[in-house]
């Protein structure tokens, strides 16, 4: 059976404000000039500034986690996109305090002695009566049994209480330890029952000793694709675990992997096809504000973004109909079968008998009419992303909201006439339909009072570009989605 992944994104309808390129970044080491150019993105600055007063702040992981956690102390402070040197250690001040340069959090030093791979950093928004800490973490969770030293259950003490605590982990635990007390020897080449077995145990203490106790406790998913490119699909493995316990836990994930692949690697990151480019990190900021949002509740954003994974399956049911004439779907200007001027599809279509049948109690989404589905939208515009059968799920909702005032529209009657009249006969499509975009107007009425539209973005379009796609069609991007899952648990939605 052929599964369909269905990504949509929602895109706020207050008027925008955007940059032509995100990504843009200086790898000057020497230069100390850093362009001003303002962070664009679903949550403001000023919102981020109104839900984070007052608050104590946490990132744990690596490096890419270190790198966030510049980007995210620089919006904070400045409202503007980091954009400085590739550094290490950063930039203190902006990217911390300058108190904290050489503070080190453990004296475990089993995977490596460097005191960059042992780092706290601190930052303090003397405004805003904040502070945010990172720890470099080596591995995912280890405790007393591992050393007597400084660990992370001592840290997880540290930090009970805290607002914010977003962690990660993955990368490190790929590589050739020979770790075969704790399960990891060499993950990233070998994966085995105990790599599966030692990094599912470790999740668990993370959640229970670090997340729960938290405030707002975030799970940052492992972006793309560890030392090696190679190991990309074990990485992949433990994206899944850590999303299974994380789900189970009723906590948050903020997915990352999806963002940039193998072979955007040199232009998603910094040139070393390892760490990110400012633009992706802010990205990740955008997603870890709205989920602490869901927990915090501060109500600093007005329409917080919520992800919907809806879990079920399709299934027949031969007592649907179709709410509006399939026959227009050839017969309007701008939509699929018109361009390709055939009516094929129109005519043998039967996909409106499938219906969405959610796993366990909950109730089977309804087709919405015209005006419901402006209702729904409540002052925002969708965007679907894909090929043509997604080309199609968009013109779906234009189609109900043009299909009943189609015979009232100049040439609506006549054209009417000419498609019942062709019923059965199937000429060809050009003979029927009356040369130029007599309708266009018709085709223009899919916009709601309110201005919510929905709207297709071009098929085939590189998943890397869609950043720079969303400020071409609409320049009010919210990174928000809606996820339709299989009963095997797919959960790549990357377009394939």
């Amino acid at each position: 059976m052929r599964v369909a992944t269905l990504v949509a994104v929602l895109l706020s309808a207050r008027p925008a404000e955007a940059a032509d390129d995100q990504f843009t970044y200086s790898l000057d080491t020497h230069s100390k000039r850093w362009p001003s150019q303002p962070a664009y993105g679903a949550v403001s600055w000023d919102q981020a500034k109104c839900m984070l007063r007052n608050r104590k702040i946490a990132f744990v992981g690596d490096s890419n986690t270190r790198f966030h956690f510049f980007t995210f102390n620089v919006f904070l402070d400045s409202g503007l996109l980091r954009s400085g040197p590739y550094r290490k250690d950063g930039e203190a001040p902006p990217d911390y305090d300058h108190a904290t340069r050489k503070r080190t959090w453990t004296d475990w030093k089993a995977r490596s002695p460097r005191s960059d791979h042992r780092s706290h950093f601190t930052k303090s928004f003397d405004s805003l009566g904040t502070t945010s800490d990172f720890y470099f973490a080596q591995t995912t969770w280890f405790g007393d049994d591992v050393t007597r030293s400084k660990n992370m259950e001592d840290l997880a003490k540290d930090l009970k209480g805290y607002d914010l605590v977003v962690f990660n982990s993955g990368w490190w635990d790929l590589k050739p330890w020979n770790e075969t007390k704790r399960g990891y020897v060499a993950c990233g080449d070998d994966w085995t029952a105990a790599c599966a077995t030692s990094y599912a145990r470790d999740v668990d203490s993370v959640i229970k000793q670090l997340l729960k106790p938290a405030k707002a406790g975030i799970w940052r998913e492992a972006s793309c694709c560890a030392d090696y490119p190679r190991w990309r699909g074990n990485l992949e493995k433990m994206n899944e675990i850590a999303r299974k316990k994380v789900s189970k836990a009723k906590l948050d994930l903020v997915q990352t992997y999806f963002m940039y692949g193998v072979d955007q690697l040199d232009t998603a990151t910094v040139g070393d096809r390892t760490h990110a480019k400012p633009g992706y990190y802010h990205r990740w900021t955008m997603g870890v504000l709205q989920a602490a949002e869901r927990r915090l509740k501060t109500g600093c954003l007005a329409k917080p973004c919520e992800r919907h994974v809806l879990e079920g399956s399709w299934v027949r049911d031969d007592s649907l109909e179709p709410g509006w004439d399939r026959y227009l779907f050839a017969y309007l200007p701008n939509f699929h079968e018109y361009e390709t001027n055939r009516d094929f599809k129109c005519r043998m279509d039967e996909s409106y008998k499938y219906a969405w049948r959610p796993n366990g109690t909950a109730a089977a989404p309804k087709l919405l009419s015209r005006d419901g589905l402006c209702k729904a939208f409540q002052g925002f515009s969708g965007l679907m992303l894909g090929d043509s059968l997604s080309r199609q799920v968009a013109e779906t909702w234009r189609m109900r909201r043009v299909a009943p005032k189609f015979g009232d529209a100049p040439g609506g009657s006549e054209m009417w006439d000419r498609i019942r009249e062709d019923e059965g006969h199937h000429r060809p499509l050009r003979d029927v339909r009356p040369e130029g975009p007599s309708l266009e107007k018709v085709d223009k009425r899919d916009v709601c009072d309110g201005g919510e539209t929905f709207q297709f973005l071009g098929d085939q379009r590189p998943y890397s570009l869609l950043e720079d796609s969303f400020v071409a069609s609409d320049r009010r991007v919210v990174a928000c989605e809606s996820n339709f899952y299989d009963k095997n648990g797919h959960t790549d939605i990357r377009p394939t």
